[in-house]
């Protein structure tokens, strides 16, 4: 058995594995350099035996928001074994190989949807959350109609194609403050990925002076009865520019009557609404995102502290065991670091445990029931609970 990184004259080899597994296409078609055009060599693993690829995954290079913090992230996909191959254990040969090289790459968090939740549980990822579809009639939104019957000169809207504006979006939401939690941003993927991910979509810009203050992702079908505007992202700079963006939206009423939004999970979308007893639908995705520290010490550099302090933690992480050992934790100006030290800790936490910790997915009470963290007092319970309160994670990528 061989494991490593495919080259050029292989990508048709690992495609073809990875489609049969995946359902996708008909494997009967042929398939092209063309359609390869879209693997990355440095991403993408394999496990050969006798100079056959057998097991596939990628590690594909992206930016991920913690707590508004924009980290480096290894993003764990194409992930498949053929079936004559399969509980050899390959995968697992496959995902160690893939955290030493998020390692050398500096990728410092990592995150995967799991086609199996115990199988990634076991390497020290943790299950988040996912968003929530809300359905409501577009006349719900119709007391926003008054910001936009009468809109002032320096505001305007464009409507576009999404695939026409890759850096505009990206460049807007990177500049957000702060960054949604959890977000995955992928700002060097190749134009031809970003266009087969944004092919149906189109891009309202809610813009003053000329600067875009809001923006939302959406496509539509059907015609009156019939009509839908599928909102897949939307973010705003201001109030304003919110209010802005949902009297456009109630614009619709009259030939899309319905509007489906994407939002993080626990929005109080009710506010929202002209009456809050307006009749909704919610479905929840199913498959939320698992996350994972890749490196202790850049992981938590800089993730925001409300109040000032320090601790000394010791860290256990059984799969990448260059995380394992002591660490100081200080508070100060507002940011957190973790140092290296020699210092001796009664607080010890599982690598699981600091994962929930920094991504906000548990509350302390939770992870010292689940016992990834021990050795607790009052003023570390204080501290902790101070820097890392739970926060819903919000990532509508699907990678």
């Amino acid at each position: 058995m061989e494991i490593r990184k495919i080259t050029q004259d292989e990508k048709i080899e690992f495609w073809a594995l990875l489609r049969y597994c995946l359902g996708s296409g008909s494997n009967d078609d042929p398939i092209v350099e063309s359609d390869v055009s879209w693997i990355t060599l440095d991403e993408a693993f394999a496990v050969f035996i006798d100079g056959t690829i057998v097991s596939t995954l990628r590690n594909i290079i992206f930016k991920q928001s913690i707590r508004g913090v924009l980290k480096d992230m290894g993003g764990i996909a194409a992930v498949a074994t053929a079936p004559e191959y399969r509980r050899q254990g390959h995968i697992k040969a496959l995902t160690k190989a893939a955290f030493w090289d998020m390692k050398q790459k500096g990728q410092v968090v990592s995150a995967l949807h799991p086609f199996k939740e115990d199988f990634y549980a076991a390497f020290g990822y943790v299950t988040t959350n996912s968003w929530i579809d809300v359905k409501i009639p577009s006349h719900a939104l119709s007391h926003y109609l008054d910001r936009v019957k009468k809109l002032d000169r320096n505001w305007q809207f464009e409507r576009v194609k999404a695939v026409d504006v890759k850096a505009e979006v990206l460049s807007f939401i990177t500049q957000l403050t702060p960054i949604p939690h959890g977000l995955v941003i992928d700002p060097d993927r190749s134009n031809q990925i970003w266009q087969s991910y944004h092919q149906n979509s189109r891009v309202v810009l809610v813009k003053r002076d000329g600067k875009t203050q809001a923006i939302a992702k959406y496509s539509k079908k059907g015609h009156l009865e019939t009509g839908e505007i599928a909102i897949r992202e939307m973010y705003w700079q201001n109030l304003d520019a919110r209010d802005k963006l949902f009297g456009f939206l109630a614009l619709h009423q009259d030939d899309s009557p319905y509007l489906w939004m994407q939002i993080p999970f626990g929005t109080n979308f009710h506010t929202w609404l002209r009456d809050s007893m307006t009749p909704f639908e919610t479905k929840i995705y199913y498959r939320p995102m698992m996350v994972r520290v890749i490196d202790v010490e850049q992981a938590i550099a800089n993730l925001p502290a409300a109040i000032a302090g320090e601790i000394y933690f010791t860290l256990h992480d059984q799969q990448c065991d260059w995380n394992t050992g002591t660490y100081q934790l200080i508070a100060n100006q507002g940011k957190l670091t973790a140092t290296r030290t020699t210092n001796q800790s009664a607080l010890t936490m599982t690598i699981q445990g600091l994962t929930s910790l920094g991504y906000g997915i548990l509350p302390l009470e939770e992870i010292q029931h689940r016992q990834w963290i021990s050795g607790l007092d009052e003023t570390v319970i204080e501290y902790i609970s101070s820097w890392f309160p739970v926060t819903p994670v919000y990532n509508p990528y699907y990678f």
